[in-house]
């Protein structure tokens, strides 16, 4: 009976230094000691609910606009309906500094490859132009056009082709 009391005891006592000790130090999402990417992905992550994708690995933050978010068919202007989205992006960009951005735009199928190559280029550009007007340092960004080579769908149906058609913002730690 003295043991079991002497273990309650020693619990309560375990217990109530717990409630009382300051809990660790985490740093907050804005906090210099926080990972880049992990502001990058705190600051971006309600942006997945209108349909922007947002994927965290190791080493890169991949946003994925859809193509039918930014750019009308066969166009290189930046649809008005990104503009929220983007605007988003160049924020948190401008708040973790210490980031790098390559842009890549990808086509479906539809058309010819040339052809295709050409407008993911331009939309890459496109986009890298309205993030650099829109305060992110012009050396920070990088973009390549990848036409139709990188389906992540089959370009057989209306909605794979949609879903192929779309702007990927790699974003890198590191100045």
């Amino acid at each position: 009976m003295k043991l079991t009391i002497a273990i309650l005891s020693t619990t309560a006592l375990l217990l109530a230094g717990c409630a009382i000790r300051p809990p660790a130090t985490v740093p907050a999402a804005h906090d210099a000691e926080t990972p880049a990417l992990d502001r990058v992905v705190h600051q971006l992550g309600a942006l997945e609910t209108s349909g922007v994708g947002i994927r965290h690995s190791i080493d890169r933050v991949t946003v994925t606009l859809p193509g039918t978010m930014v750019f009308a068919s066969s166009s290189s202007k930046i649809d008005e309906k990104a503009h929220d989205a983007l605007d988003d992006i160049v924020a948190t960009l401008n708040q973790v500094l210490e980031t790098q951005v390559h842009i890549v735009a990808h086509t479906d199928a539809s058309g010819g490859t040339r052809s295709n190559q050409a407008l993911s280029k331009a939309r890459a550009e496109a986009v890298a132009v309205y993030l650099a007007e829109h305060g992110v340092v012009s050396t920070r960004l990088s973009i390549f056009g990848a036409g139709e080579k990188a389906p992540v769908a089959s370009n057989a149906t209306p909605a794979g082709r949609a879903t192929n058609r779309r702007v990927e913002l790699e974003i890198t730690a590191g100045e």
